[in-house]
């Protein structure tokens, strides 16, 4: 089975605990539809620790489910850890200004995102709020979601094994206006090169890379804003 489509059938927290625990063993599965089924926090934690463990899935709608602000960090875990899904719909999910900053963290701090598409709220603007280049926050998700894409491709692409034991800031040796970036900040708090690193990378590490990436860019991001996905 590769598609899974249970939307507007009022399954509630309890279904979707039920679906989970299914769906561990659904190792084909590309496509899941939960949307409009009254699933609370509970069910949708359920759902993201599935989200975050999977290696399938590509695409998911948990549209017209409340969000709120335990759900919301739910969300970000699973999307700071998953690496297969690309379009992921939060449509009339009411999430809070709150919820959508967590969520969005999740995103830019995964250097191994696949996500490609998300409805539900404007990432700019909340990207902005985590310090990251304030001219994010008029951008499209299509559009933020390339530029993050483009931050962790440049910092796997410019770097060779070897630089990043030697000298891993050798492609990026300054912030805009001269500040010097510590070494660390390009590690994994598990002492992995970004790279190779699983999970949410800390705060101080995105920033640095979004903001030296976008200086890069110039024109204020149009490289991103005009090329093809």
């Amino acid at each position: 089975m590769r598609e899974l489509r249970l939307d507007n059938n009022s399954i509630g927290d309890q279904g979707a605990h039920i679906v989970s625990s299914l769906l561990n063993s659904a190792t084909r599965l590309e496509k899941i539809d939960l949307g409009f089924n009254s699933i609370g926090s509970g069910g949708m934690k359920t759902l993201m620790k599935y989200v975050s463990e999977s290696t399938c899935i590509n695409w998911l709608s948990v549209s017209g489910n409340p969000i709120d602000s335990e759900a919301s960090k739910a969300v970000a875990y699973a999307l700071a850890y998953n690496r297969s899904l690309k379009s992921m719909f939060l449509d009339h999910c009411f999430i809070a200004h709150e919820g959508q900053r967590h969520i969005t963290a999740g995103i830019v701090s995964n250097s191994g995102i696949s996500l490609r598409n998300l409805t539900g709220f404007p990432l700019g603007a909340a990207a902005a709020t985590l310090g990251l280049p304030p001219a994010l926050e008029n951008w499209t998700n299509e559009q933020l979601l390339k530029f993050i894409h483009l931050m962790w491709e440049r910092v796997s692409h410019d770097q060779d094994p070897h630089e990043r034991e030697l000298d891993p800031l050798h492609f990026l040796p300054s912030l805009p206006g001269g500040e010097a970036t510590s070494p660390k900040l390009l590690f994994g708090a598990n002492g992995l090169p970004i790279a190779d690193h699983i999970g949410p990378l800390d705060p101080a590490t995105v920033v640095t890379v979004a903001k030296t990436v976008f200086a890069s860019l110039g024109d204020n991001g149009n490289e991103v804003l005009s090329s093809e996905p």
